[in-house]
C-alpha cells in the first residue's frame, strides 16, 4: 500500500480505533471517587497499554525508551494488583492493531503514546488521591463529601 495514495475521509480510520481507557470513568473522579473501582480501572487500562507497547516498540525509533516504559508499567501493574482485594479476576480482550501502510502504523503508534500519556496523568492523580485521602474519608468507605474536593 502506498503511504499517501488516494485521499480518504476520516471515517476510514474510525475502523482502526484503539480501545483505551484514557478518559477517566466516574469511579476515578474526585466527587464520585471509589478507591477500589478506580484501582480496577487503572489495572485494566495498564493491562491494555502493556498489550499495545510491543506494537509501539516495533514502530518507534525510541525502542530503548519503550523497553523501560514496559518494565516500569509492569511494575506499577503488579503493585496495583497487590492492592486490589482478593478474588478480583480480570480478562483482557485487546483487538488486533492495523498493519496497513507506514503512515497508518505511525498514526496508531502516536495515538497509543498520546492516550497512554493522558491515561498516566489521570492515574497519577488518582493514586495520589488514594494515598493522601484523609482518614475520616477512609472511614466513610471511600465516599468523599463534596466540600472536601
Amino acid at each position: 500500500q502506498r503511504d499517501f495514495g488516494e485521499s480518504q475521509n476520516t471515517t476510514y480510520f474510525e475502523t482502526a480505533k484503539i480501545q483505551t481507557f484514557s478518559k477517566p470513568a466516574n469511579v476515578c473522579l474526585s466527587k464520585t471517587f471509589d478507591g477500589d473501582g478506580c484501582l480496577k480501572q487503572i489495572y485494566t487500562g495498564l493491562s491494555t497499554y502493556i498489550a499495545y507497547l510491543p506494537y509501539v516498540e516495533r514502530e518507534n525509533l525510541t525502542a530503548a525508551v519503550i523497553i523501560d516504559v514496559k518494565h516500569l508499567t509492569t511494575r506499577l501493574l503488579n503493585h496495583i494488583k497487590d492492592k486490589l482485594k482478593d478474588g478480583w479476576d480480570h480478562t483482557l480482550n485487546v483487538p488486533t492493531l492495523p498493519q496497513g501502510s507506514a503512515w497508518t502504523r505511525k498514526m496508531v503508534t502516536y495515538s497509543i503514546l498520546s492516550n497512554f500519556e493522558n491515561f498516566m496523568k489521570v492515574t497519577c492523580r488518582a493514586v495520589y488521591f488514594i494515598n493522601r485521602k484523609p482518614k475520616y474519608v477512609r472511614m466513610l468507605g471511600g465516599k468523599v463529601p463534596h466540600n472536601v474536593v
